[in-house]
Protein backbone atom coordinates (compact mmCIF):
# COMPACT_ATOMS: atom_id res chain seq x y z
CA UNK A 1 0.00 0.00 0.00
CA UNK A 2 1.29 3.57 -1.22
CA UNK A 3 0.26 6.69 0.49
CA UNK A 4 1.25 10.00 -1.62
CA UNK A 5 0.94 12.91 -0.39
CA UNK A 6 0.31 15.92 -3.54
CA UNK A 7 0.08 19.63 -3.33
CA UNK A 8 -3.67 20.50 -4.56
CA UNK A 9 -6.32 22.97 -3.11
CA UNK A 10 -6.35 21.22 0.15
CA UNK A 11 -3.60 23.63 0.98
CA UNK A 12 -6.26 26.34 1.46
CA UNK A 13 -7.94 25.15 4.20
CA UNK A 14 -4.71 24.11 6.00
CA UNK A 15 -3.26 28.11 5.49
CA UNK A 16 -6.67 28.60 6.95
CA UNK A 17 -6.09 26.63 9.91
CA UNK A 18 -2.22 28.38 10.56
CA UNK A 19 -3.95 32.15 9.57
CA UNK A 20 -6.66 31.40 12.09
CA UNK A 21 -4.79 30.01 15.07
CA UNK A 22 -1.61 32.58 14.05
CA UNK A 23 -4.11 35.39 14.46
CA UNK A 24 -5.96 33.69 17.80
CA UNK A 25 -2.24 33.36 19.45
CA UNK A 26 -1.53 36.99 17.65
CA UNK A 27 -4.55 38.91 19.60
CA UNK A 28 -3.94 36.95 22.86
CA UNK A 29 -0.25 37.61 23.71
CA UNK A 30 -0.94 40.56 25.74
CA UNK A 31 -3.71 39.73 28.19
CA UNK A 32 -1.50 39.16 31.03
CA UNK A 33 -1.55 36.44 33.72
CA UNK A 34 -5.08 36.96 34.06
CA UNK A 35 -6.23 33.15 34.26
CA UNK A 36 -9.63 33.04 35.03
CA UNK A 37 -10.56 37.07 34.01
CA UNK A 38 -12.23 38.76 31.37
CA UNK A 39 -8.64 38.38 29.44
CA UNK A 40 -8.88 34.58 29.47
CA UNK A 41 -12.71 34.68 28.37
CA UNK A 42 -11.37 37.03 25.82
CA UNK A 43 -8.07 35.09 24.76
CA UNK A 44 -10.81 31.57 24.80
CA UNK A 45 -13.18 33.22 22.07
CA UNK A 46 -10.16 33.78 19.79
CA UNK A 47 -9.78 30.49 19.88
CA UNK A 48 -13.25 29.45 19.34
CA UNK A 49 -13.48 31.83 16.47
CA UNK A 50 -10.47 30.14 14.91
CA UNK A 51 -11.49 27.11 15.83
CA UNK A 52 -14.91 27.65 14.09
CA UNK A 53 -13.43 29.33 10.98
CA UNK A 54 -10.95 26.14 10.43
CA UNK A 55 -13.64 23.42 10.46
CA UNK A 56 -15.74 25.35 8.33
CA UNK A 57 -12.74 26.06 5.79
CA UNK A 58 -12.49 22.11 6.20
CA UNK A 59 -16.11 21.40 5.89
CA UNK A 60 -16.12 23.19 2.74
CA UNK A 61 -12.96 21.49 1.44
CA UNK A 62 -14.61 17.79 1.87
CA UNK A 63 -17.65 18.88 0.37
CA UNK A 64 -16.35 20.16 -2.73
CA UNK A 65 -13.55 17.74 -2.72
Amino acid sequence: MTFTVEFGWWLIPALITLLAFGAAAFMSRDMGNDRFGAGAVISFGFYLMAAVASLLAWLVWALLA
